[in-house]
């Protein structure tokens, strides 16, 4: 039987948590993004090479700095639990 502490729920019930109003409070944002110009460029492949360069700079910006803290919090929450969400 594995056993998990009543404060391993708590955080988990809460990473669900933050996840689920972290999207529902950018859906806006979501949907605004994916029509806008920059976006509609990359999805059709015309978007010029230095923009493209750029949006890759920011995007492993972004995700390194989310790979750090998924991997500083894996220990008290896995992967899967935050994803789940």
């Amino acid at each position: 039987m594995v056993r998990i502490s009543s404060a391993k729920i708590i955080m988990q019930t809460q990473a669900i948590d933050v996840m689920k109003a972290l999207k529902e409070s950018t859906w806006e944002l979501h949907q605004a993004a994916e029509n806008h110009e920059f976006q509609k460029a990359l999805v059709c492949g015309t978007l010029p090479l230095p923009g493209y360069i750029a949006f890759l700079s920011q995007m492993w910006l972004v995700h390194r700095t989310l790979e750090k803290h998924l991997r500083r919090l894996q220990s008290i929450i896995p992967y899967s639990e935050v994803l789940r969400g």
